[in-house]
C-alpha cells in the first residue's frame, strides 16, 4: 500500500527579479559612500575589515567608475564595488567586491542585476 504512494513535490518558487523600475541602479558616487559604508557595515558586520581582501584595498581609491548602486526609494538596499589592482606587475585590473544586499532585500536579484550591470560597464 505505501509503494504506491506518489510524493508530489511542489513546483520551486519562481525568483524574484530585481525590477529596474522599481529598484533604480546608477553608478556610485562620492556622495554615496556614508550609505555604502553603512551598508557595508550592516551586512557584514565587526571583523569584516580584517579580512585579506581589504589589505588589497588600503590606499585605493573609495570606488572606481565600475561600482554602482542600487536604490528603494531614497534608501541604498544593494552596491557592487570594484577596487583597481595589478596582478603580476600588470595594471588595469579590478577586484570585484565586495557585493552587499540590504538584509530584508537579499534573494531578490539585486546582487546578481548589480554584478550584470557592473560587468557590462
Amino acid at each position: 500500500m505505501f509503494d504506491q504512494l506518489r510524493t508530489v513535490s511542489p513546483e520551486p518558487p519562481q525568483k524574484p527579479w530585481s525590477e529596474p523600475s522599481i529598484y533604480p541602479s546608477r553608478s556610485m558616487t562620492s556622495e554615496d559612500l556614508p550609505m555604502v559604508v553603512a551598508l557595508h557595515d550592516e551586512t557584514f558586520g565587526p571583523g569584516a575589515l580584517t579580512r585579506s581582501a581589504y589589505r588589497v584595498r588600503e590606499g585605493q581609491p573609495s570606488f572606481t567608475p565600475f561600482c554602482r548602486v542600487l536604490f528603494d526609494g531614497d534608501r541604498l538596499i544593494a552596491a557592487i564595488r570594484y577596487t583597481a589592482i595589478t596582478i603580476g606587475g600588470q595594471g588595469d585590473a579590478l577586484m570585484l567586491g565586495p557585493l552587499m544586499v540590504a538584509a530584508g532585500h537579499a534573494g531578490q536579484g539585486h546582487g546578481r542585476r548589480l554584478t550584470s550591470e557592473s560587468l557590462k560597464a
